[in-house]
């Protein structure tokens, strides 16, 4: 039999130990709405749980509880909560990826929904869940382009009908197109690497080698500022941390780090940056463990680390630790070139390293 818990001992048992969520999971699934003070509690139960899987990527449990909670709510005359909208889209833009594309009239009726809603929270919040979803779809063509190609030219030709939401989203819908039209699906990648929004980092890497760069600069950010609009960070998250931990050169240069920042309206004293290797050594596992659960944390950045350190309780790195243990903030590994190489933090991936943390904190 499920075991019956409030909304605060759900959310205790999850600050206390973030493992146990799974049994949360089936003793919540297993409770009828009935059983709680008020549809209101039971509403935020589901949110906080469905926020939770959603932090790790997991587009299956939260979307069982999404679909749970509609069936429970068909029942009741409180009219469709916030939250479910929001994460409604998130969800079904990863779990089922075909079903906005040959949906697109939904997937756009769905945002405008959520663009009208009464919370301030969630209305803020579309734009970036449209560039999220969009350069989800982007990086999925890329993959796929075969089984995806019709799907992507009908999601497209169904926004570009008259339907304009912001100039981010015409942007990355624009860059969609020009995937979906390329001549010869096997230069996909190649379009794909070429877009707008993969080449702006590039031009910073040229500094050292192009006299004309401030021209190019400005340029680039006219095109930043066309296809991404503002993605920065809330003032009212100014007191929350952003932890950066490697032994890289770079991150001995403050003065660029916190003017990367500054783009994406964070101030230099929210950066924790942790360069020294012996300290990492030493004190890693002391100073990871302070964002644990930390709600003034948020995230971390990692470069290049000692692979094992003091205390680490056998993970095999601070990076392994953050990144497959429930409980720690978003954590970003900044590598070179590609996925499988090691962690090092340069100019150009910093900098795409702070956006992508931004993204993700906004759609938490």
């Amino acid at each position: 039999m499920a075991k019956f818990r409030t909304f605060e001992e759900i959310k205790f048992e999850l600050e206390l130990d973030g493992k146990c969520i799974n049994s949360l999971y089936n003793d919540v699934i297993g409770t009828s709405p009935n059983n709680y003070s008020s549809f209101d509690e039971y509403s935020k139960i589901y949110e906080l749980l469905v926020k939770r899987y959603i932090l790790f990527d997991d587009y299956l449990h939260s979307n069982n509880l999404i679909q749970i909670f509609k069936l429970n709510l068909r029942g009741n005359t409180t009219k469709i909560p916030e939250w479910m909208k929001y994460y409604s889209i998130l969800i079904y833009s990863k779990r089922s990826i075909k079903y906005y594309l040959d949906n697109p009239n939904i997937f756009w009726e769905s945002i405008m929904d959520l663009a009208n809603s009464e919370s301030d929270e969630y209305v803020q919040r579309v734009d970036n869940l449209i560039v999220e979803t969009l350069e989800f779809y982007k990086e999925e063509y890329v993959k796929y382009p075969e089984f995806l190609h019709n799907s992507i030219r009908k999601f497209v030709r169904e926004y570009l009908r008259g339907r304009e939401y912001s100039s981010s989203a015409t942007a990355h819908v624009k860059e969609l197109e020009k995937l979906s039209s390329s001549i010869n699906i096997n230069n996909v990648v190649e379009v794909y690497n070429n877009l707008p929004s993969k080449t702006i980092d590039l031009i910073e890497d040229l500094e050292k080698d192009v006299e004309n760069l401030k021209e190019l600069k400005e340029q680039a950010k006219e095109i930043h500022d066309d296809f991404y609009g503002d993605i920065g960070l809330a003032e009212e998250d100014h007191h929350k941390k952003i932890y950066v931990i490697g032994g890289d050169a770079f991150l001995h240069q403050k003065d660029k780090i916190y003017g990367i920042g500054k783009k994406y309206n964070i101030k230099k004293q929210q950066f924790e940056i942790i360069n020294d290797y012996d300290k990492i050594t030493n004190e890693g596992e002391n100073i990871i463990r302070s964002t644990y659960y930390n709600s003034k944390v948020i995230g971390i950045i990692f470069g290049s680390i000692p692979h094992s350190t003091s205390g680490n309780e056998g993970a095999s790195s601070l990076i392994a630790k953050c990144t497959q243990e429930e409980g720690f903030p978003i954590t970003i590994v900044c590598r070179e070139n590609n996925d499988a190489a090691k962690p090092k933090i340069s100019k150009s991936n910093f900098a795409k390293a702070i956006r992508d943390l931004i993204i993700k904190y906004k759609v938490k």
